[in-house]
């Protein structure tokens, strides 16, 4: 018997062992959630079917933040019922990894070098760039350039992963430099 769903691109435990899944496919974009033994609990039927949710991360309230690649949004779905709860959409281009620190704040890599953070208690955005050949990350809470919005459509990002260690350092992988 065939499932209708495509290959799942990521797969991400809450403290309660149940797991959230997207299915991350430009036309059939899916998020949904399975309880331990496998049983579907709920989908975020508000998450857009050509959204590509490419990075999930589970909050402390075991809530989802979603990375959005096509729609250009970092989502948060509710637990219980897989609801929309917010959205973080700046004008970003192509968000790709997503974590948690310590105090849940929420950082993604987006565009072709960024690394962002959203405050949860604030709701401010901060944005860092790495310059690319001088292994340098700047500050820069400015809109894209034009020259970085095409780097960032038509060009593959630097970043293969995000993470946040136990003492709150924020770690990315570069995967041009290594």
């Amino acid at each position: 018997e065939g499932s209708p769903l495509v290959n799942s691109s990521i797969i991400e435990t809450d403290q309660d062992n149940n797991i959230w899944v997207s299915y991350a496919h430009s036309v059939s974009s899916m998020l949904v959630k399975f309880d331990s033994q496998g049983n579907q609990l709920c989908t975020a039927d508000s998450l857009p079917v050509d959204s590509v949710p490419v990075s999930l991360a589970i909050d402390p309230n075991k809530n989802v933040w979603v990375c959005c690649y096509n729609t250009n949004t970092v989502d948060l779905y509710d637990s219980v019922a897989g609801q929309q709860l917010s959205s973080i959409d700046t004008g970003f281009i192509h968000p790709s990894y997503v974590a948690l620190d310590r105090e849940a704040n929420v950082w993604f890599t987006h565009g072709y070098n960024f690394c962002s953070k959203y405050d949860i208690r604030t709701h401010q955005l901060s944005t860092w760039k790495f310059e690319d050949g001088l292994s340098v990350i700047t500050e820069h809470n400015e809109p894209y350039s034009s020259e970085e919005q095409q780097q960032a459509i038509y060009e593959n990002e630097i970043w293969a992963g995000l993470g946040i260690d136990v003492y709150n350092r924020v770690w990315v992988v570069d995967k041009v430099e290594n």
